[in-house]
């Protein structure tokens, strides 16, 4: 019966046209119902509740108070860790326009300002400027520059954008500080440290 009504729930959810307010794990998030991740948490569908144990646990238990989100998106993680008591300050990265526009939404709905430091940017063993990032118009979390190696079918992404890539040691010094670091960027991990 849970299944079908978190099916109900995210189909009902569709069928909103603009963005609302959302709640998941204790934070507040803008999200947009058409789009697949932001629908299942509007639909409470449970969404990365094992990761976000994971992480807990390891910012106690190593007493961490930085994270550092690389493929941030709207700002789950971004968000939710930065909500931590911990947690003195959180550094995102997220290249894609409309993603970032969000996360600086969501850190503004959780009154973050202070705490977190969004970049919209992608990160890579490299600085490049003027690389084109495919983008799904119905799934946000899924972009790549190389769509060949995807694990979709290539017509799947049917928007681009030019962003801007940095290397991670171009844009912080880091040194003495031990930090949490959420990585998903879509095949691209070994290049962003």
């Amino acid at each position: 019966m849970t299944s079908l009504l978190q099916s109900i729930r995210k189909r009902l959810t569709r069928l909103r046209a603009f963005p609302v307010l959302g709640t998941h794990e204790g934070a507040k998030f803008v999200l947009d119902p058409r789009n697949w991740t932001d629908n299942r948490v509007l639909a409470r569908v449970p969404y990365e509740k094992a990761q976000f144990d994971h992480a807990r646990k390891e910012i106690a238990a190593r007493d961490l108070d930085l994270v550092i989100d690389i493929g941030a998106n709207f700002g789950l993680y971004t968000i939710v860790l930065g909500r931590e008591p911990g947690i003195r300050e959180v550094i995102a990265f997220e290249p894609v326009k409309r993603n970032y526009n969000q996360l600086c939404a969501n850190i503004f709905a959780n009154r973050l300002d202070d705490k977190i430091t969004a970049h919209c940017m992608a990160l890579s063993d490299k600085n490049i400027s003027g690389q084109t990032i495919y983008m799904d118009p119905k799934s946000t979390n899924l972009a790549r520059f190389d769509v060949a190696t995807a694990d979709r079918p290539a017509d799947v992404f049917q928007k681009s954008e030019t962003i801007d890539v940095a290397r991670f040691d171009d844009i912080l010094a880091l040194e003495n500080r031990r930090a949490f670091v959420k990585i998903d960027v879509e095949g691209e991990a070994e290049r962003c440290l």
